[in-house]
């Protein structure tokens, strides 16, 4: 984690060019089967759902990763600076997958929603 990070005033900024970051952003866009993901700002990433093809329930599902993405790697970057544990890219998308799988799953009414599937992100076999 870059020690940017760790005396940033302005987070949004350092957020796209840490080196750490656009690692984990390259790695959700081929575990989403995207094109790589290229963020200038924080908003291109938040609006990441508007850019790519599929249904509006696939692009839900984005938007949720996106999210659910900033969050894991905030928590990832709180763990570095006040417990000093080392970041873990591995870890991050552990919890990348785990928790917008749960946050998904829970939102939406589709109740078929299998892990398996979610893991290696194949929703489209599940209708969406």
């Amino acid at each position: 984690m870059s020690d940017v990070w760790r005396s940033a005033r302005d987070y949004g900024a350092y957020f796209v060019t840490c080196c750490f970051v656009q690692m984990v952003s390259q790695l959700v866009s081929q575990w989403c089967k995207l094109q790589p993901i290229f963020a200038f700002r924080v908003r291109d990433l938040l609006d990441l759902h508007l850019y790519v093809g599929g249904s509006a329930k696939f692009k839900k599902a984005i938007h949720a990763i996106c999210h659910t993405a900033f969050w894991c790697i905030w928590r990832c970057r709180n763990a570095a600076v006040f417990k000093h544990k080392r970041p873990s890219m591995q870890t991050v998308m552990g919890d990348i997958k785990g928790m917008s799988f749960l946050w998904v799953k829970a939102r939406s009414k589709q109740r078929n929603m299998d892990w398996d599937l979610w893991n290696c992100f194949n929703i489209l076999s599940t209708g969406w």
